[in-house]
């Protein structure tokens, strides 16, 4: 949806089966007049310290768990559990050669930081500048989504971009984004990976207008859309007095592909007498129409028909002249014998 927005196809990454988003990436008018710049991204990393306090909190509380450090009732500290599991997700994707928490148990703080994965990215931004669109769209994807690929001049394995990526920001020059707005591209918050969807939970504070987006089929009972809605109300929008149509926006997408526009109105009786108006020059512009359809129609077949009538005409010539040169041929032939 924002690639369509910014009139730039396939410029973010887009999937038809799986989320694409996994970093939080910022589209802002690009004032630059080199065209070598036509489309640029600076891309934050996170610093050695986030990414070193990180790791220590996830040893710390695998720590606790082996431990049975739990609360003081004694139940399992579940709060405990999901950043486990969160920061492991993480992880696993930076070091993929690491499978589980039991392969993690070989590993220390120190020989993970010093990994040819991170050492020399680590706290370093990335600016990256192309003319054409394509080549830029395959450029910037590692580091968007949550494909895997090795860092360009590193020594280190394949593996994925988007844990140490703190924020992406992009500039291209679309009409959309000339007057200042920003367009904010963010994990979904019911991602399957739950530190993707930490990322877009943290973030949302930030923005001026929060998009809610569903399908046109279920946009009215979309599970998912509601309760990104929620939380948006409850957690942001009310505590900070921004919950109102300025602040929230809900898109219903794919219109093109799953709504039909009869059953609709049918079911929605108040839009008929609304768009009377539209109906009644709608069926006028559809007659008007019909009757040239007719007319050309009518002298299509016109042609066709003088076009068989010529054809006939042509053909009866032909044969017409043959028989006039072979009369004309017999008739000298017989004067040529009563001269002799």
């Amino acid at each position: 949806m924002i690639n369509s927005l910014l009139e730039q196809e396939d410029l973010l990454p887009a999937d038809d089966e799986k989320a694409c988003t996994a970093v939080c990436v910022e589209i802002s008018w690009n004032a630059s007049d080199n065209r070598k710049e036509e489309y640029y991204v600076k891309i934050e990393r996170i610093s050695e310290d986030d990414w070193r306090t990180e790791l220590e909190k996830l040893f710390q509380d695998i720590s606790d768990q082996a431990l049975n450090k739990d609360g003081d009732d004694g139940e399992p500290d579940l709060e405990r559990d999901m950043r486990i599991k969160t920061a492991f997700q993480k992880l696993k994707c930076v070091y993929p050669f690491i499978k589980s928490l039991a392969d993690l148990q070989a590993y220390k703080v120190k020989s993970l930081l010093e990994h040819s994965n991170v050492k020399d990215i680590l706290g370093k931004s990335k600016n990256i500048s192309e003319e054409s669109r394509e080549a830029f769209a395959a450029a910037i994807k590692p580091y968007i989504d949550s494909s895997t690929s090795k860092e360009e001049g590193s020594s280190g394995k394949a593996f994925a971009h988007w844990p140490l990526v703190k924020l992406v920001r992009l500039y291209v020059k679309s009409r959309i984004l000339k007057d200042g707005i920003i367009l904010v591209d963010l994990p979904g918050s019911m991602d399957t990976n739950a530190a993707r969807g930490a990322i877009a939970e943290q973030y949302q504070k930030n923005l001026s207008v929060n998009c809610i987006v569903a399908p046109t089929a279920r946009a009215a009972s979309d599970k998912p859309a509601q309760d990104l809605l929620g939380k948006v109300a409850q957690r942001t929008l009310q505590l900070d007095n921004r919950f109102s149509a300025d602040h929230l926006c809900f898109i219903v997408s794919k219109t093109d592909s799953s709504l039909t526009m009869s059953r609709y109105i049918r079911t929605h009786p108040e839009l008929e007498e609304i768009l009377a108006g539209e109906f009644a020059k709608e069926k006028e512009l559809k007659d008007k129409l019909d009757q040239a359809n007719d007319i050309l129609e009518a002298k299509q077949q016109s042609q066709q028909a003088n076009k068989k009538l010529a054809a006939e005409l042509q053909s009866q010539m032909k044969k017409l002249n043959v028989q006039f040169k072979k009369g004309a041929g017999a008739g000298s032939g017989r004067a040529r014998g009563k001269k002799r």
